[in-house]
């Protein structure tokens, strides 16, 4: 990195080869926010004409602008024309918006794309199955100027420099916070991108020295910014309140925070207010590329960022709706859309003309305590989520996914029951995709990491399991490998006690948010076919990997009594302590074992698989506070396991609590939230749950595993740190 002076925007030289590049990032940002990048491999030729299209885009006439005017569903077009202006800093109060021109294209393809594909890596950052690193734009839906022949070929061929340039920063940025290949890929393999040209008009006599504000003041929403400008100054960054000029450098590239990093680092990097403020006579010409995270994926601070000392300092975030709303935001457009729902009292079938419907889950669907009784009827039931009835989980709309997603949030409930389900586990993997990236959704479904004790893996499917006892009928069955007779799925013997219950993998560094199970149909589903063999002659050439679909798919294994699985509430039973119990609970932590629950697994089936000394060592003790708040609902909610989570600590300096405090306080609050109501479901075939586990605590029962035999598809959804705020 050049030196830097007292108040100067340091340089990071892409081609210093005895440079700490990583590290040189990590303390720009730190100090300012900002730095350069020089050496960074795009030709000065490509930077001029890419500046050049922009004035001849704005030298087009009012009328063929204004026929290209922004359009906020698709983040596109033309905004400085009457109604599209956009105004960064709403609290300025010199002018309604911004003295700027601009002109948006985006990799809007993102927005619907399929789910990544994990097996295709690039480094650290696999890249999308779809993306072509020569055209990231391919697929978008954009505006082409009219009557500017070259224009398409020099953007499409800047966005692409600029799309891997990106990468490079990218892992320059999550190396510098020590980050694993999993959240890399996860976080970076498909950023969403915003290229925006812009215009910034002479300056005129809006302030008082005779300058204007070009852009308002504000930070960036996205990841990092790369900013291309022509000579004309204008650019400043706010330093302890003092507001320092970031002057054109030729041939570099200004790069900037936004808002993603600085809520990834809980404030660790600055995500810096700047402004352009104009003074020039001549117009000013620049190319910003807003950069953002993968567009689906949801976003929570690194664990290590958050502490006692330095709490949590805006709630997680999604990059789709955190986009959405500051864009909307920006150019006066309506800031949110309410999804509806239609609500009914029973759970009977929905009317011929109905496509889907939500029923509460209570009397109908039994919301009882644990020993039996039914807590309320429709007047006084305990609402725990919805049920679905009526759709097709693979052909419905996007909107629908959105509000079934909507519904399971509602009042802090966490639940989805969706019925009537004709899934093989390859329909059962891409109807997870589909939930998990719909608005509030968990995102992408994890792929399945054996432990000792657990089924084998699909062949066919990487993201699934198999819970149950159930025994494969005929050789290879669901491509597990396993012979007739084998049990083929992870079997954990119920009891009826509070050890039972629990909220999945809160042993882990990022405790998985949700967590799907399906029961299979009555009928078999035969969609599954061998392995397809390559059938183009370069396919064969390049030794195309073969990947095989499931060979059998059985049809519903459910015992006809007991292997229900039970719901409770941990919102509901932190509204139900009173203030003085909330201010205990929200002063402690527990530590979460996952060899303790290894442990508990083995006394339970003497037969399970057991875990060694080794494998204990790799995954070590986890804390988590005792009052957790939710990031989509802002709900708080008691975060229990009592599987493997009963050591009490002071949240304050991490000192265990008393020996008789630790014994006794998880097993007292489960049992407090199981008096409160439960939710029982008995498994029908064709049944999809959802459940969030930052809200929910589950329990499976007991059934007679010697005469019955029981099959359950699973799946889970990537982890996040648990935070209170």
């Amino acid at each position: 990195m050049e030196k830097a002076r007292l108040g100067e925007v340091p340089v990071v030289d892409l081609k210093c080869a005895t440079c700490d590049l990583a590290s040189e990032v990590g303390q720009a940002l730190k100090r300012f926010g900002f730095f350069y990048v020089s050496n960074h491999g795009i030709p000065q030729e490509l930077l001029s004409s890419q500046l050049e299209q922009n004035r001849r885009l704005f030298d087009l006439p009012d009328q063929v602008k204004r026929s290209m005017a922004f359009n906020v569903t698709l983040d596109i077009g033309y905004t400085g024309g009457t109604g599209t202006s956009q105004a960064l800093d709403p609290n300025a109060g010199i002018q309604a918006a911004d003295t700027k021109e601009g002109f948006m294209l985006t990799n809007n393809a993102f927005m619907g794309a399929a789910a990544l594909d994990p097996t295709n890596p690039r480094k650290f950052l696999p890249r999308h199955p779809h993306l072509d690193p020569k055209d990231p734009l391919a697929g978008a839906t954009l505006h082409w100027p009219p009557g500017l022949p070259g224009y398409e070929r020099v953007i499409r061929s800047y966005f692409a420099s600029a799309y891997e340039l990106n990468y490079r920063l990218n892992d320059l940025l999550f190396s510098s916070l020590g980050m694993d290949a999993n959240e890399r890929n996860r976080l970076g393999s498909a950023p969403f991108c915003v290229l925006k040209q812009l215009r910034y008009g002479p300056g005129r006599d809006a302030l008082a020295n005779g300058s204007s504000i070009g852009a308002g003041a504000h930070a960036d929403w996205g990841s990092l910014t790369l900013l291309l400008t022509d000579d004309t100054p204008g650019l400043q960054v706010e330093m302890a309140g003092e507001w320092l000029p970031v002057p054109p450098r030729r041939g570099m590239f200004i790069v900037n925070a936004g808002d993603q990093i600085e809520a990834l680092t809980n404030g660790h990097y600055r995500s810096a207010k700047h402004r352009v403020i104009t003074t020039s006579p001549h117009p000013r010409y620049s190319t910003a590329f807003f950069t953002y995270f993968n567009y689906k994926e949801p976003l929570t601070p690194l664990h290590e960022h958050v502490n006692p000392q330095k709490p949590l300092r805006r709630a997680p975030m999604d990059t789709m709706a955190w986009f959405q709303y500051k864009l909307r935001q920006s150019v006066g457009e309506n800031v949110s859309r309410p999804l509806s729902t239609t609500t009914t009292t029973s759970s009977s079938e929905p009317a011929a003309n109905a496509t889907c419907s939500f029923a509460p889950l209570r009397e109908a669907l039994v919301i009882r305590a644990l020993g039996g009784g039914v807590e309320g009827g429709a007047e006084g039931g305990v609402l725990l989520g919805v049920e679905a009835l009526g759709i097709d989980l693979l052909s419905v709309s996007d909107d629908v996914i959105d509000e079934l997603i909507a519904a399971m949030h509602a009042d802090g409930k966490g639940l989805l029951v969706v019925r009537n389900q004709t899934l093989s586990p390859e329909g059962y993997e891409r109807a997870l995709f589909r939930l998990g990236r719909a608005a509030g959704g968990f995102g992408t479904p994890l792929l399945y990491d054996r432990w000792p004790g657990q089924s084998p893996r699909l062949r066919c499917c990487p993201h699934v399991s198999l819970l149950g006892n159930y025994r494969a009928r005929v050789d290879d069955e669901l491509g597990t490998g396993a012979v007739v007779g084998d049990r083929i799925g992870e079997y954990k013997p119920a009891r009826e006690e509070l050890r039972e219950w629990h909220t999945d993998g809160s042993f882990l560094a990022r405790p998985k948010i949700g967590v799907a199970l399906y029961a299979p149909s009555a009928v078999p589903v035969a969609t599954c076919a061998p392995c397809a063999k390559p059938s183009a002659w370069w396919r064969k050439l390049l030794r195309w990997p073969c990947r095989p679909t499931c060979r059998h798919a059985p049809a519903s294994a459910l015992p006809p009594e007991g292997g229900h699985t039970a719901f409770a509430s941990g919102i509901l039973g932190y509204e139900r302590l009173d203030a003085a119990e909330r201010e205990q609970l929200e002063s402690l932590s527990a530590v979460h074992s996952w060899c303790d629950f290894m442990h508990f697994l083995e006394a339970r089936d003497p037969g399970r698989e057991k875990v060694s000394a080794d494998d204990c060592a790799k995954k070590p003790d986890v804390t988590w506070p005792l009052v957790r708040t939710h990031p989509v609902t802002n709900r708080r909610s008691l975060y229990l396991n009592p599987k493997n989570g009963l050591r009490i600590v002071h949240s304050s300096d991490g000192e265990p609590a008393s020996a008789e405090m630790s014994a006794s306080l998880v097993l007292n609050l489960t049992k407090r939230l199981l008096e409160l109501g439960t939710y029982h479901h008995t498994w029908r075939p064709g049944d999809l749950v959802l459940m969030d586990n930052r809200v929910l605590i589950h329990a499976a029962t007991p059934f007679d595993a010697d005469k019955y035999e029981r099959l359950i598809y699973r799946a889970e959804f990537p982890g996040e740190p648990v935070y209170f705020f």
